[in-house]
């Protein structure tokens, strides 16, 4: 039943959870994040008390199942926002951490019962949305956004321990010094993964890329060319030669953040076995549209071989990736 949940809750979550710049995602994360707050409260409250048979008892014995229940929607609604931004063969250890929390959540029930467990997986969870939410607040994106985030993450932390400790003193200076080492271990890993470019740029998103042999803007739309995938499944553009190349995207915001991207143009050296810079070129993006902000980059001088352009933010933080091979024709 549980795992069956798992897989219903995230493919719900997926669907349902769209936007982080909307209403109701906010609402999803703030109420999981009460939910487990006072469940933790609540539950090392009625732990220091040993009444059986008692109403409190039964709340006690049920409350660590509420508890997963809410951190597996917090890990759910985590990973699809951090997958939506996440480029696979860069970010994947992050995105294995969250998927061992979120498939791990379901068998962590017993562990749900230690304080010290219970304010880790929940601070992590908080750093990981207000990671997320600072964006919408200060209108930006980079280090100096994340940072602050961290920040405000340890205030609110630090106002909930000094809420239990009210309630539940003894309990809390039995473990004070274990609840700082792991805040502090949470808040450092998090910005080294961050820093070391292992966190994808939250809260953007590519939604589509593709290697063009032309692109034209029409009134809203855009009209693109190219050999259609179900023929092409290798991504060849076909061109002759000193015709240029097009890579044309769609890349999501919130509302009211705009940002700068860049797209960096490299190529494949056999010789050398590694890739090669040839142009990285940057345009501002406005957010707020459903389908992403559409935009395109043109490299002419281009040669036959092995290309891929790397969607990337200001500080080189990889959005998306597209490779592609180039042939000469007549």
């Amino acid at each position: 039943i549980t795992t069956g949940a798992l897989v219903f809750g995230f493919i719900f979550d997926f669907f349902t959870l769209t936007r982080i710049d909307q209403v109701y995602d906010n609402l999803v994360f703030i109420f999981h994040l009460c939910v487990v707050g006072v469940g933790i409260i609540v539950f090392n409250i009625l732990d220091t008390r040993n009444g059986k048979g008692s109403f409190a008892q039964y709340v006690h014995i049920l409350l660590p199942t509420v508890m997963q229940f809410s951190f597996g929607g917090l890990f759910s609604g985590i990973s699809i926002f951090y997958l939506r931004s996440a480029t696979i063969s860069v970010n994947i250890i992050f995105i294995a951490i969250l998927f061992v929390l979120l498939i791990g959540n379901e068998f962590l029930r017993e562990k749900y019962t230690r304080l010290v467990f219970q304010v880790t997986m929940y601070y992590f969870a908080l750093f990981s949305y207000v990671s997320l939410a600072t964006p919408l607040v200060t209108e930006t994106i980079g280090a100096g956004t994340f940072l602050l985030g961290g920040v405000l993450s340890v205030i609110i932390i630090e106002i909930f321990l000094l809420v239990f400790s009210k309630v539940v003193r003894h309990k809390f200076i039995e473990v004070k010094k274990d609840l700082f080492l792991v805040i502090g271990g949470v808040f450092l890993s998090m910005n080294i993964l961050y820093f070391a470019n292992i966190i994808p740029p939250i809260p953007l998103s590519l939604k589509h890329i593709d290697p063009y042999y032309s692109v034209m803007r029409s009134g809203d739309d855009y009209i693109v060319e190219r050999v259609d995938k179900f023929w092409n499944p290798f991504d060849t553009i076909y061109i002759r030669e000193s015709q240029p190349v097009y890579v044309f995207i769609s890349i999501f915001s919130p509302t009211k953040i705009d940002a700068r991207i860049y797209h960096h143009w490299q190529y494949f050296d056999k010789k050398e076995g590694k890739w090669i810079s040839a142009g990285r070129i940057g345009y501002e993006i406005v957010g707020g549209r459903d389908g992403g902000f559409r935009g395109y980059t043109r490299k002419s001088n281009v040669f036959p071989g092995r290309w891929r352009v790397d969607v990337e933010t200001e500080r080189r933080q990889l959005i998306g990736r597209e490779t592609f091979n180039i042939k000469y024709v007549d």
